[in-house]
Parts: C-alpha cells; structure tokens; sequence
C-alpha cells in the first residue's frame, strides 16, 4: 500500500481519517520509501510520534482519527484508542484540534488560533447498483505484472493509465485478477484507436511509459500482449549479495536510458527515480516515491524483451559513458536481463543447499543469510540477515560483483585447541565469505602442520604475500617458531599433549630456571634452550601460585619432622591426627595444584585480521608480534617445543603422589652423617633423596612433578642413630626429563647438588631457605 508524508500544518479535511495510526509496525523499508531527504529513519519516527509529521494512507491499517456522534448529532473527530500507544500526548491533543482548525481544508492550512469550524454531518451514500455498460465499449486492454497489486504499490509504487485519444478521455481504472505469474489489469474503452500505456507515481511518469502507443482489442479477447516484472537489485561481495546504501542503478533497452535511480544513502537502500533521460541528466529527485523494487520489461506487443540492462555505478553516469554505451561497458558495469530465468526464480521451489553460490537470477529465499553486522564487512552493502528483506517474493538480480581489495601485509597465528584431521580444521577455520585466495595463502604458509593437526601447533595467518624485506622477515620467524613447536608436539601421545598445553606456563617456568641452572653445570642443552634462557615466568600468576604451595609445603614438612622425628624418638606415632591433618593440607595443595593448571597468559585478540580474512568467529587470531621478538610470549614455539621434548623423553606421566622412602640412597646418607665432620652430611643427603627420586621410572618422576599441576614428592629419610630428614620438593621437572642428555639418576643428583647449596644446614631449615628448594 502506498504511504505519503505531510506535515500537520498542511493536513486537509479530507485526509483526516487517512493518518496512519499503526506507523510503529511498519517496516524501515516502507518507511525509508517515504522518509524525507536528508532526515534519519530514527528522527523521522520520533517526529511521526510526536505529530510534527503526518503519513498517510488511502487505507491506514489503524486510522489514529475517527468520527463519532455528539449527543446533538454533530459528527466530531477523536483520536482513536487503538492508536493512542503509537502517539505522544501531545501529538494526539494536536490531531484534534487541527480537525477543529478554521481552513484545515486547505494544504495551505489555517491557524489553530482562529475560530473552528465544524465538520458537516455524516452521510453514508448509498449503495451503488450495478449498471449495464454504456453503449459502444466495444474495446478492451490488458497488461499484466508478475507481481501481486499489492507488491507492486509498496515496492514500485506506481500507478497505470491509458492515454486519452481525440474520442475518448485517459482511462486510470482497472479491473484485476490474479495470474499464473502475478496480476492481470484490464480496462474497457469506447475508442478502439492506439493508445499511449503510462505508468506515473502522482503526476509524474516513469521511464517504462516511454514506448510506442499500444493496441486495443476487441472486447472479451483476452489478449495480454504487454507485460512487466519487478526485481529486486543486489550487489555481490564474496560468496554474499548485498543491497548497496549508495550510488544508482540505471535500466536500459536498446542501449537507450529507461530510468536513473539514486540510492538514499547513509546505510539506506531504497532508492527513487530521478529526472535524467537519455537526452538530459539531471539526478534530481523525480519522483515522491522510494522504491525497493525496479519494474523492467517483460513483454512489449506480445514479444519477450530481451536487450535489457540493469547496471549499478558508485557514481552518476556521465554524459560520455551514456552516447558511447556498447555490451563490454554494459557487461562490466551491470547484468543483461534474461526474463525466463527471472520468472524460473519466482517459482516455488526447496530452498538452495547452504552455502549457496549467488546467481544472477537468485529466488529471494536463497539469498538470506546469517550475519549479525547491519553491513557487509570492509563494505557500504546492507546484509540480506533477515527474511524480512526480501518477504515482498520478488526475484534478486545480481547486477554486479563487486572486486576483493588487496589486503595491505599483516600478521596474525592462532593456536590449535583440539587434535583433527587438517582439512577439519580448515573448515572451522574458513567460513563461506573467506575468500578462495585467502584460504590458498594460509593454507602455503602451513606446509608445516601436521596431519592430524596436533592440539597446541601455531597456525601462520598473513593477510597477503609479503613484499618488502621487512615483512619476509617477520614471516619467516614467525614459520620458524610454528615448525619448532609441530616437530615436538608430533612426537608426543595424546595424553603427553593434553598435559604440555594444560601446563604449558608451568612446565615453561621450570624449564627456563632448571636450564639455567644445567648451562652453568656445562650439562648438554635442548637445541632450543636460548629460547627460553631469560625469559623466565610467562605469567605472574604461576609464581603468586607457586609461593602459595611453598607455604603449604612448609606446612606439611614440619607436620612430618613433628610427627615422624618425635614419633621415632619419644613414642609412638598418633595416625589418627597425623592422618587428618595430613589430609586437609593435601587438600589444599590439590586447590593450589589446580590453579597452576589454569592459563594465565592473557593474549589480545587480533579482531582485525579475522575481520578483512572473514575467518570463522570462533577462531581467535592473535597479533604475530606478540611471539616474534619482544612480545607477550617471545619465542612461543620453540619454548613449546621445549617443554613437549622433556615430556617426550619421560618415561611415564603421573599426578599428584607422594614419595615416602629413600632406600637406594639410606647406606650413604647413614655413613655420612654417622662420621659428618665437615658438613658433608646435609648435602649427601639431599643428593641421594633427589638421586633416588630421579631414577624412580627412569626419569619419570622430572615429568611427574609437572603433569597434573606438579608432582609433590615427600621423602623421609632416616636411619638408627641418624638424623630425621624431611625432604619437600616441587619441580625436578628438567632434571628428570626435558634434558635428553641427563638421565634418572644422574639428572636427579645434579639437581641434589644444586638444592644443598641453596640452604645453610639441611637439619635447620628455615622457611626461607625452604622456599629456595622451589
């Protein structure tokens, strides 16, 4: 239905029951139809609410005025309740009064201050007889539009009439019935001379009127020889149709101009029909009506019309291009109409599988999608997200696609979170708008991917082929650390893998200090040790929680010295309370051992990328810098690579666990302190402790200590006659595993050795020299 806006000023007597009341419930298409040049759809509906504007209907859905009969029989307009909720009070006291207003006859208006006038009373007419025809309609015209009455006025909006002859008058009324493809329209006439067919939205005509006059038939023939077919126009980016929000379409047949429209602009795309011809352009608004739809022609004088363009330019066409228009121009620029693939659209039909390739000639329910931006990303082109979009059924031209621009050089990666085949993970990474090209430039990139694609290995996502040194350079590094990490992380089991990405910071923390501590020893190195020399804790949360299991360690070595030392020495042992307490500080040791499994590093993701690459929204793309060079997490594949060789060269995995004895090691730790008379008794011990804890599993108990958060080894050393030794350690994790050249034994000795000379007096411990051990 159509729709027009005056304004409450200019509102005559006989548009009064006309206001349209249910204005909230319209769609912005049909609003933006009407929207006043250069307003805001949101400031134009808050002026329809407050009355300064006034839209108007020949059949409002709710008419916000409607008579009513005074006690004295005098008809008077009221606001109507079932509109009231749409209209500020203020809006509706004005309405009222302005039917009160002296001259509201007038568009001109009157002033609400002069005396009111009273409308005349009400009169129903009376009902209309049917009557024979006049004498001599002996002729008859039919045309038809494959669309229904009502899309064509509230997508084209545009009204029909036959041409007056010097016999007989214009003909503006028409009987219709419905069609195998839309609305047929039929008038009767006196006059059987060639007519002029004229399509006009108020007094205005349009383009398609501009052909030569059409014949009429004799009466009862039933001969449709002309015909029109509303499109909906679209631009392709991508894999997606979009409605542009700026420029125009121009239809032409016979390479002539038929019509100029101009799109409104600012995320708006309805359009209207402007004043250019071919001979003159002028891109003035021609028309009262925005559109959402362009008729072209489907038949002329029985005949499918086949040289026909659509075409969309950013910018007005000049007056070069149009006297010099040829197919390769029209090819480039637009899409030549081809009516029986338009009508194939229209027909009712599955819906297309998803994701569906555009075509030139599309049906409306294959070119929705789901997007959650109002525009297509990088572009002016409103989304089709919303079945509401194209709910008038016409079919959708693809006029033009439009180019991908060449993205400028950046650098993202993401890390794999789950172990999947490759080309699984290549479609939750890619989405249906991720261009082909994108999708073959990251794919090169990754050569170094395993297959299956390994949880934890770093993707290499470049926005383009690098160019300057510069960029090759940051590339290269950026592969250099993905290869490391794919290399180790390939070696490991699923298991080894769950446990190097659950406690990468962790298992990262120790490795940094322990090889630290090896390279001063003159102890082999990983080939990627500098990666990590230095670097230290990731995250200053794995410290905050490691001093927090220190403490409690601290808790649970004085429960065993108190316990066990007095127990060996005084009287039997107390199980029971040594038991509960024992107990509760393994339960928090496990609450502590469960925050260090926790990720801390906190990396930005890189929005941006993911936006120009149209990845998937659930990947999370991070910048590259943040490994390369000086970044959050600096070398993050090679000190990956670090931490999956230590678990690699383990010999079994464990959690959290408990070592109560030290046999391997009693006999050196009682000759040692039985004839300790320089202080070698402390370090003996300790050495032996970590000696036997490094070659319990062949080195399994370094990697124990960082699987299930850390191990907790406790060693109680004793012997008749010899001190009582409470060993808590945390952390041999290098000692035992991530050195391929240290092994068991030897590694756990080292690392005895380098305890002892932490500490003053192994038998006096203080609660600092014990947190040195961690």
């Amino acid at each position: 239905m159509g729709y027009r806006v005056v304004k409450l000023s200019e509102l005559a007597s006989y548009e009064f029951g006309n206001i349209e009341g249910a204005f909230a419930e319209l769609g912005e298409r049909e609003l933006e139809r009407v929207l006043p040049q250069g307003m805001a759809l949101n400031t134009f509906k808050a002026q329809l609410q407050e009355g300064q504007l006034v839209l108007l209907s020949d059949a409002p859905n709710t008419p916000a005025l409607s008579l009513s009969s005074a006690s004295s029989g005098e008809k008077t307009w009221q606001f109507n309740t079932a509109a009231q909720s749409r209209f500020s009070p203020q809006a509706q006291t004005a309405f009222v009064s302005r039917t009160k207003a002296q001259g509201s006859s007038s568009r001109s208006g009157g002033s609400a201050g002069t005396q009111a006038v009273s409308e005349p009373a009400y009169t129903p007419q009376p009902p209309v007889e049917d009557k024979p025809e006049k004498p001599g309609v002996n002729y008859e015209y039919l045309f038809e539009v494959a669309c229904s009455e009502k899309v064509l006025a509230s997508e084209v909006g545009c009204q029909f009439a036959l041409g007056k002859t010097p016999k007989e008058a214009s003909i503006v009324s028409w009987e219709t019935k419905p069609s195998e493809h839309g609305t047929v329209f039929s008038a009767k006439a006196t006059d059987g001379a060639p007519r002029k067919l004229i399509a006009k939205v108020a007094n205005t005509e349009k383009g398609v009127s501009n052909k030569e006059p059409v014949k009429l038939k004799p009466k009862d023939t039933g001969a449709v020889r002309e015909a029109f077919i509303p499109v909906v126009p679209s631009i392709q980016l991508g894999l997606r149709l979009g409605f542009p929000t700026e420029g125009f379409y121009y239809h032409f047949h016979n390479n002539k101009l038929v019509q100029e429209y101009k799109i409104l602009g600012e995320d708006r795309w309805a359009f209207y029909a402007t004043r250019s011809t071919h001979e003159k352009l002028n891109t003035e608004q021609g028309t009262n009506k925005y559109q959402g739809a362009i008729l072209l022609y489907w038949k002329i004088d029985s005949k499918v019309v086949k040289d026909q363009h659509l075409v969309y330019l950013d910018q007005a066409i000049t007056r070069e291009q149009l006297d010099n228009l040829n197919d390769d121009w029209l090819a480039e620029h637009g899409a030549l109409i081809d009516v029986t693939a338009l009508l194939a659209a229209m027909q009712p039909q599955q819906a297309a599988e998803k994701p569906y390739k555009p075509q030139t000639f599309n049906a409306p329910a294959n070119v929705v999608y789901d997007h959650k931006e109002r525009l297509l990303m990088g572009s002016s082109l409103k989304a089709i997200n919303n079945e509401r979009l194209v709910e008038s059924g016409l079919p959708v031209v693809k006029v033009k696609t439009l180019p991908s621009e060449e993205l400028a050089f950046d650098l993202g990666y993401c890390q794999v979170e789950k172990t999947q085949p490759l080309d699984d993970y290549w479609r939750t990474l890619f989405t249906e708008d991720t261009p082909t090209d994108i999708q073959s430039l990251i794919k090169k990139y990754n050569e170094h991917l395993n297959n299956p694609v390994r949880e934890g290995e770093i993707v290499v996502v470049p926005t383009s082929e690098p160019k300057s040194e510069e960029e090759k350079s940051r590339l290269d590094a950026l592969i250099d650390e993905a290869k490391a990490a794919s290399i180790e992380l390939g070696k490991l089991t699923d298991e080894a893998l769950a446990t190097v990405n659950r406690h990468f910071e962790l298992l990262d923390y120790y490795a940094s200090e322990a090889l630290k501590s090896v390279k001063e020893d003159g102890l082999p190195s990983d080939v990627y040790a500098h990666a990590s020399l230095g670097v230290g804790a990731v995250a200053s949360g794995v410290s905050k929680h490691l001093t927090n299991i220190n403490q409690i360690l601290l808790e649970i070595n004085d429960l065993y010295v108190s316990q066990v030392a007095m127990a060996g020495r005084i009287a039997a042992i107390d199980h029971i309370k040594f038991n509960a307490d024992r107990a509760v500080l393994l339960k928090k040791l496990d609450g502590s051992f469960a925050a260090l499994s926790k990720r801390s590093i906190n990396v930005p993701a890189y929005i941006q990328v993911k936006k120009n690459l149209k990845l998937s929204t659930r990947s999370i793309i991070h910048n590259a810098d943040e490994i390369i060079a000086r970044g959050l997490v600096p070398h993050l594949g090679k000190r990956m690579a670090i931490v999956a060789n230590g678990v690699s060269n383990a010999r079994g995995l464990g959690y959290v666990a408990l070592a109560l004895g030290a046999a391997s090691g009693a006999n050196n730790i009682y000759d040692a302190c039985s004839l300790d008379t320089n202080g070698e008794c402390g370090k003996v011990a300790t050495r032996e402790v970590f000696g036997f804890m490094g070659s319990w599993g062949g080195g399994a108990i370094g990697s124990s200590l960082a699987t299930g958060g850390t191990m907790l080894a406790l060693g109680v050393v004793g012997v008749t006659s010899a001190p009582v030794v409470a060993i808590a350690a945390v952390g041999a994790f290098v000692a035992g595993g991530a050195m391929g050249g240290i092994a068991g034994a030897t590694g756990g000795k080292a690392l005895g050795d380098i305890l002892y000379e932490s500490v003053i007096d192994i038998t006096e411990w203080t609660e600092d020299n014990l947190g040195n051990l961690f």
